[in-house]
């Protein structure tokens, strides 16, 4: 069907709504492509859920800035609702830096200014006293902006820019561009562990999207930790130096060795070179062509037509060694 355009239920940003009322397992459901939001299926009884009970501009920031991190979210059931509701705003040092992390992702290299796309302001609407120029809040980059700081409105994000990271830490000079101080403190922030971070490295291969969707960061999230899979991660930056950044920072790797592919492997090596623990997987019918010098460690096989015991398996292989992470378990 062809999209329309219709407010986004979560943030009431405009979006493109598609009706999903063919067959298939998407019946009944409706897609959003939310600016802010992302992608995402809502059943339409969750979208009146919303509508007689929508959710607040903290909650609405909340949920929104969930869905930037979590891209793998992307289907809003009943139970899901009441979750998102419970998401507590994060503090606002630990929100200036995601902002000031997201402007070093768009700043094209040192000493440049953050790349903000020209059509992101116009004359009139509310100043941004940052630096001087206004807000037009109906494009892409300024509701991304809002998602990755976890803000509600504009007036947030000068603060953040101004007061916190321009005045009292002084990461960002009066004209916008990250100082040394700054990009010290994004590549502190970079090598700092993250408690609740794991890091997925396996096929990209499309075949093997529902393994993870369905099995790999369900079983994750259940244990209380947010996975990253690199194909899931938007980024600007050399997707290695991304992926070596974020396993320094991970609390621990699951390593499917499913097709065998080289990257997979030095993605494990170098995890056992940082002394992260490693929890490895690999499809059944590919177990015995493990390379040999893995073969020693413990790992799940799993099969295709039973993907709830993986998820099931993987969860109490994290639980035992690594305990209940810090994130809220999202229902089932």
């Amino acid at each position: 069907m062809t999209p329309e355009t219709a407010p986004c239920p979560i943030c009431h940003t405009p979006a493109q709504k598609t009706e999903c009322r063919q067959g298939g397992p998407n019946r009944d459901k409706c897609k959003f492509v939310c600016p802010r939001c992302g992608t995402y299926l809502i059943r339409e009884n969750q979208m009146s859920q919303l509508e007689s009970k929508p959710l607040s501009p903290k909650e609405a920031a909340c949920v929104a800035g969930y869905r930037w991190e979590n891209p793998h979210f992307n289907l809003i059931t009943e139970a899901d609702v009441e979750f998102l509701r419970r998401l507590r705003q994060p503090g606002i040092m630990e929100r200036a830096m995601k902002l000031l992390r997201y402007i070093a992702e768009h700043t094209p290299s040192l000493g440049e200014d953050f790349s903000y796309p020209k059509t992101a302001f116009e004359n009139d609407g509310g100043i941004m006293t940052f630096i001087g120029l206004v807000w037009n809040k109906a494009v892409p980059s300024f509701q991304q902006l809002l998602a990755a700081s976890w803000s509600g409105a504009e007036n947030e994000i000068n603060f953040l820019l101004d007061k916190v990271l321009t005045s009292e830490l002084e990461y960002l000079d009066a004209g916008g561009q990250i100082t040394t101080k700054g990009w010290v403190a994004v590549e502190k922030a970079a090598e700092a562990e993250d408690p609740g971070l794991a890091f997925v490295a396996m096929s990209f291969d499309e075949n093997f999207k529902p393994v993870y969707l369905s099995a790999i960061a369900p079983a994750i999230e259940a244990a209380g930790y947010h996975p990253e899979q690199m194909a899931f991660v938007e980024h600007v930056e050399s997707i290695t130096d991304k992926m070596m950044a974020d396993i320094r920072r991970a609390k621990f790797l699951v390593v499917d060795l499913t097709e065998h592919r080289p990257n997979v492997y030095f993605e494990a090596g170098f995890a056992f070179g940082l002394g992260k623990p490693v929890i490895f997987l690999v499809q059944e019918d590919q177990k015995d062509d493990v390379h040999f010098d893995i073969q020693q460690y413990s790992y799940i096989p799993w099969s295709m037509d039973n993907l709830a015991d993986l998820k099931n398996r993987l969860t109490q292989r994290i639980l035992g060694p690594l305990g209940q992470g810090p994130i809220p378990v999202r229902p089932e």
